[in-house]
């Protein structure tokens, strides 16, 4: 565990809960996730960047966690039910992204999750 995930308690990030919040992180982090690719493309060192990786997705999804839980974790149960088959859990899915649209006060039409 590295001491950044260490200071600020990270939630999980698991291949499954990424997964899950891929879709609102690439919306909400769009400006982070790109600051965080120009640091890669100056170092080669493929920890050079962790730091700030993990506390935007740390950002994310522990606000995810605290508004949407209950739709996070029936997103995340049916992906792993469904042994990661996306299409199989689209129901889960959308309620997720309606509970975000939600929750950060979006308009369903100007915002596409």
């Amino acid at each position: 565990m590295t001491d950044v995930r260490k200071a600020i308690k990270l939630p999980s990030t698991d291949n499954t809960s990424l997964t899950c919040a891929a879709r609102i992180l690439a919306y909400e982090c769009a400006d982070a996730n790109l600051e965080f690719m120009r640091c890669k493309q100056q170092d080669a060192n493929p920890r050079a960047c962790l730091a700030q990786g993990e506390k935007v997705t740390a950002a994310v999804l522990r606000e995810v966690e605290t508004h949407c839980g209950e739709t996070y974790s029936a997103y995340k149960q049916a992906l792993k039910k469904n042994w990661h088959r996306i299409d199989e859990t689209r129901k889960e899915q959308a309620a997720l992204e309606t509970c975000w649209r939600q929750h950060k006060g979006y308009v369903s039409e100007e915002v596409v999750i």
